[in-house]
């Protein structure tokens, strides 16, 4: 399988005690597709196709304040 998975965060402060994180979490970033399945019965009709793939490209973001 081919994922790149990456996660950003930068926290800022907002007073002295209150504070903001915000953060990005990107998987399967490139958006690369991932076949699996492959059928390898030489006897059947589907020899050689493709009946599943993985994951696609998800993208979340948060945001934290603390006080």
């Amino acid at each position: 399988m081919f994922l790149w998975d990456l996660s950003t965060r930068k926290e800022f402060g907002v007073s002295e005690s209150v504070k903001v994180r915000f953060q990005g979490d990107f998987f399967n970033l490139p958006n690369h597709a991932n076949f699996r399945g492959l059928s390898t019965d030489a006897s059947s009709l589907a020899f050689g196709s493709i009946s599943a793939a993985g994951p696609s490209r998800n993208i979340q973001f948060g945001l934290k304040v603390q006080f």
